[in-house]
């Protein structure tokens, strides 16, 4: 199953996973692919805000026009 994304989904429903926790998503791709394959595997996606140590997705929205980050 190799360490990709869809091994990890693979094993999770293998194991009756019903749940897992993510940080905050920023990079949106990656984003709509782990909630397409939870979605397939029938396994709820519960969004937590961004550690501390990682920018905040509406922290990079703010740099990436120019306005400073607050």
């Amino acid at each position: 199953r190799g360490h990709t994304l869809a091994g990890l989904f693979a094993v999770l429903k293998e194991r009756r996973v019903s749940r897992i926790r993510v940080a905050e998503i920023c990079d949106h791709a990656l984003e709509h692919r782990l909630r397409a394959m939870a979605e397939a595997a029938e396994i709820e996606v519960i969004e937590d805000p961004s550690p501390a140590f990682l920018t905040p997705a509406t922290s990079s929205r703010h740099s990436s026009r120019g306005s400073p980050i607050s």
